[in-house]
């Protein structure tokens, strides 16, 4: 996915480019969290981009598959295996089985949501960034960007 943006602030390669949502945004909003809003994104510059550029920048579609993944499937099955834990685990009588159950589902789940927050504050540190400045935008439109670089 490739898209356009301002370079706001640099510290080395890393930039951080302010994004406004266009007609690529409309069924993704994975980026956002205001709808209609600008948003701040982190990227490797493998430009000489300046602060105050537009630039063209791109999301490695691994990535994006990979985070979407570790957001949304992640935590269904720990929900799922935290049941099951739950039900079959765990000594209890018969009839609270069900109660058990639930109870390992919402454990299962506030560890899924620790791990992601783990990853995202600890172990994500230092690694590739996902997503490259591609160059400078010389001209903008909602359908696209042509670079001079």
């Amino acid at each position: 996915m490739t898209g356009t943006g301002v370079i706001i602030s640099k510290e080395g390669n890393l930039v951080q480019i302010r994004v406004q949502p266009g007609l690529q945004c409309v069924n993704c909003k994975a980026c956002m969290w205001k709808e209609n809003e600008p948003f701040i994104i982190n990227a490797r510059n493998t430009t000489e981009a300046k602060v105050g550029e537009a630039v063209l920048y791109e999301v490695k579609p691994r990535f994006v598959l990979g985070y979407s993944a570790l957001i949304f499937i992640f935590p269904i099955l720990s929900i799922l295996l935290g049941y099951y834990a739950g039900i079959t685990w765990l000594p209890q009588p018969e009839t609270l089985k069900e109660g058990y159950g639930v109870l390992g589902g919402m454990v299962g789940f506030a560890f899924a949501l620790f791990l992601i927050w783990l990853y995202d504050k600890k172990w994500a540190k230092g690694k590739e960034t996902m997503t490259r400045v591609l160059g400078r935008v010389s001209e903008v439109n909602y359908q696209g960007a042509i670079c001079n670089e």
